[in-house]
């Protein structure tokens, strides 16, 4: 077979990969949050097929990677190319789909710069042939359309629909709520709802002295509303120690979030924990009476599916595809004008007997369990591509 090369990778004149997933960030990278995962388990869940991994090389915050740029790096069942800042852009990118035989493209965000970039120019210049898939990964929530530029969001959204009417474009819906937050925004363009493969654990050893202790874990940004969990803590006249664990991805915001903890009660401990990596959030999350995560909105969140693992009740709002769980007994859904019903749920949940809260523990492993077990999301994902072709 002719084999060529450009800028140090070598690659075949005919493609071996089934997809090419286009990412901002991924492995090794610690703080990028639920995308990265989501990635991470797709590719080794999927491992009848080949992919290829175009992303940037170094860490949501500016950390570069230990890893070679420009070359292919076997990584699971994928191979890597990491790029720098000036080259995740459309040149490189429409490059490697070119020199590479790429057929099939698999995007992670609708408004990262990269993505916008290279939709505008792949379609003004009348590419074709290649099929695309574009995760939007809950951008189209409420919560996160206001969030951060939203007049550009909807002068794109408008572009959007004018100009990408009947293009190969199938967008990839975790939930039957994502595909209408799709439609809300785009109106009925071709959408697949495939959930997202979770991490299957294995975790059933979770800490008996953690009555007192309620834990967030998320990207510290508007999105995920850690200010709305501190604000509700005033109204906690109990001890309770809260825990927060995340990248700072938004140093305003944390700001704001500090200003909260200084006012809060003597009783009320908050403590800043840090980044988490992958392979230690189950066992960290089984130390904790509750999990509170009041966001604004998740195509998915995998970080609930790992509280729930670990042995862990959540209180969340409504904006999330968990909406079993109340059903379930491993948690409670309160949207959140309902501010008093918060400080219920935490009042409950504090104050269990110790076999109630075994009880509830087991529970909440037994329906991760069921969840991480079902094969349905294995098959729809495997679908997508296989329908895709």
């Amino acid at each position: 077979m002719r084999r060529e090369r450009t800028r140090g990778i070598c690659k075949s004149a005919k493609s071996t990969y089934d997809a090419l997933i286009l990412i901002d960030h991924y492995l090794p990278g610690i703080k990028a949050g639920g995308p990265v995962t989501s990635i991470e388990n797709l590719v080794t869940e999927l491992d009848d097929l080949k992919f290829l991994i175009l992303t940037k090389n170094f860490d949501i915050d500016g950390t570069l990677y230990d890893v070679n740029t420009n070359q292919l790096v076997k990584l699971g069942n994928s191979d890597v190319i990491y790029l720098r800042e000036k080259e995740f852009k459309y040149k490189y990118i429409s490059k490697v789909i070119i020199d590479f035989d790429i057929e099939f493209l698999y995007i992670n965000s609708f408004f990262s710069i990269s993505t916008i970039e290279f939709l505008l120019k792949w379609f003004y210049k009348r590419k074709q042939g290649l099929k695309i898939v574009l995760a939007p990964r809950g951008q189209f929530s409420p919560g996160a359309l206001n969030i951060r530029s939203a007049t550009k969001k909807k002068i794109y959204l408008a572009f959007f629909r004018v100009f990408y009417k009947n293009k190969n474009i199938i967008f990839q819906a975790t939930s039957d709520l994502e595909k209408t937050e799709i439609i809300n925004s785009l109106g009925y363009i071709n959408i697949f709802v495939t959930p997202n493969i979770p991490s299957i654990s294995t975790q059933q050893d979770w800490n008996a002295t953690r009555s007192n202790r309620i834990v967030f874990l998320s990207r510290i940004s508007p999105k995920k509303n850690l200010i709305f969990a501190l604000d509700i803590l005033k109204d906690i006249t109990f001890p309770v120690t809260f825990d927060i664990y995340g990248f700072i991805e938004d140093n305003e915001y944390w700001k704001n979030c500090l200003k909260i903890i200084a006012d809060l009660p003597e009783h009320i401990k908050v403590n800043y924990m840090g980044i988490l990596r992958h392979d230690e959030v189950v066992k960290t999350l089984s130390n904790y009476s509750l999990f509170l995560f009041p966001t604004f909105g998740e195509n998915y969140g995998h970080v609930i599916y790992e509280a729930l693992s670990a042995g862990c009740p959540i209180v969340i709002t409504e904006t999330t595809p968990w909406h079993d769980i109340e059903a379930a007994g491993v948690g409670k859904i309160i949207p959140l004008g309902l501010r008093d019903e918060y400080v219920k749920a935490i009042k409950y949940y504090i104050h269990l007997e110790d076999d109630k809260r075994e009880e509830i523990s087991q529970l909440c492993y037994n329906y991760a369990t069921y969840k991480g077990r079902a094969q349905e999301a294995v098959l729809l994902n495997h679908q997508i591509f296989a329908e895709s072709k």
